[in-house]
């Protein structure tokens, strides 16, 4: 009897034993088995007990995460390598499952908190996103709905690419577009950029949101972050000729004249009467002494515009500096002075009196 007694102790403590060792898994899994089965309680609580096994470290990984997304480029570079947390996956799941569940009990409050806390710890999550634009957003507030169908079609959930396109989203972003370039056109930089970063958040694909945005960043001599949403414009299309003449503005600010040259090449390559990047190219040619290629640049950009007096003055300067071609320079000088550039009209009095000219 005694041995009955140890033997039937033994069970109920391997049991008990078995079911205080499982893992936020095995909870995770079976709690999953219950809400498909709509035993919502049931599921509600096993999903707890997964959650309460990691609360302490999800704890701490949010905090953690939420300060390296307020880090600078710099902070970021000296802290884990510039690298930023891998996703949780293991550890959101119970959080987005009990959140289901309380959307199915009508708790929403308690899913959108859930729903929230899973993202946190994935943002991969793309159903998520889905889910939570339904219980976060009023039905008006149409732009932060397709922000987060947005995220969830590009996470890869289907269901939020259909939402996405059913509520002409991308309409939205153009509406942010326009008025962003609105904006941009009077030098209201930063509101510009207010609607530039939403336009973006609702569609990221558009090559030429960035190279507006990167406008307001030069306009604003924050070239390093024009330089990013360049790089940026040019990688979703390389075609983007106007992001490739930004882009050497913004290396020509910085005096990185190599670069400046390529990108205006870039611009000139894809349209040969891209008047404005001849004339910036020429300009680099010059900081690079590469004088005959600033005069073959000036002279290109003349005969895109041959009205244009300061392109003649500028480049008879080089061809009497660099080249020693006084009478070319003359030329240049004389049909300066004639097209209204009045700091041409002395050196042409010159070339017409060659007697007068001052000694130096």
């Amino acid at each position: 009897m005694i041995r009955n007694l140890l033997c039937s102790i033994l069970f109920v403590s391997s049991i008990c034993s078995s079911a205080s060792a499982q893992s936020p898994i095995d909870l995770t899994v079976d709690a999953d088995k219950k809400r498909k089965a709509e035993d919502f309680n049931g599921s509600i609580a096993e999903y707890t007990q997964a959650i309460a096994i990691n609360e302490t470290a999800v704890k701490d990984f949010i905090s953690k995460n939420e300060k390296h997304s307020k880090m600078t480029t710099y902070e970021i570079a000296l802290a884990d390598n510039g690298r930023a947390a891998e996703p949780k996956t293991e550890w959101a799941a119970p959080y987005f499952g009990r959140a289901m569940s309380e959307k199915a009990l009508n708790n929403k409050e308690d899913a959108l908190k859930d729903f929230e806390t899973a993202l946190a710890l994935d943002w991969k999550m793309g159903e998520a996103y889905y889910e939570r634009a339904f219980l976060k957003y009023a039905k008006d507030d149409k732009d932060n709905q397709c922000v987060d169908f947005r995220k969830g079609a590009d996470c890869g959930f289907e269901k939020a690419k259909i939402a996405y396109e059913d509520n002409f989203c991308w309409n939205n972003s153009l509406s942010h577009y326009k008025e962003g370039s609105t904006k941009l056109n009077i030098k209201e930089y930063d509101a510009a950029i207010v609607e530039f970063d939403l336009a973006i958040k609702l569609n990221s694909d558009s090559s030429n949101i960035y190279l507006r945005r990167a406008q307001c960043y030069l306009g604003l001599n924050k070239t390093d972050k024009a330089i990013d949403d360049l790089n940026e414009a040019i990688k979703k299309d390389d075609k983007n000729l106007e992001a490739h003449y930004n882009l050497g503005l913004a290396f020509e600010t910085l005096d990185n004249h190599q670069k400046a040259f390529d990108e205006f090449t870039k611009a000139i390559t894809g349209n040969p009467s891209y008047y404005d990047a001849y004339v910036h190219r020429a300009a680099t040619c010059e900081s690079q002494t590469q004088f005959a290629s600033a005069i073959y640049d000036y002279s290109a950009a003349i005969r895109l515009k041959p009205s244009n007096g300061d392109l003649y003055l500028k480049r008879g300067m080089l061809k009497r500096d660099a080249l020693k071609n006084d009478m070319d320079a003359c030329d240049d000088f004389i049909k300066a002075s004639s097209l209204g550039c009045t700091d041409a009209d002395d050196l042409a009095k010159d070339c017409k009196n060659p007697s007068k000219k001052k000694k130096n």
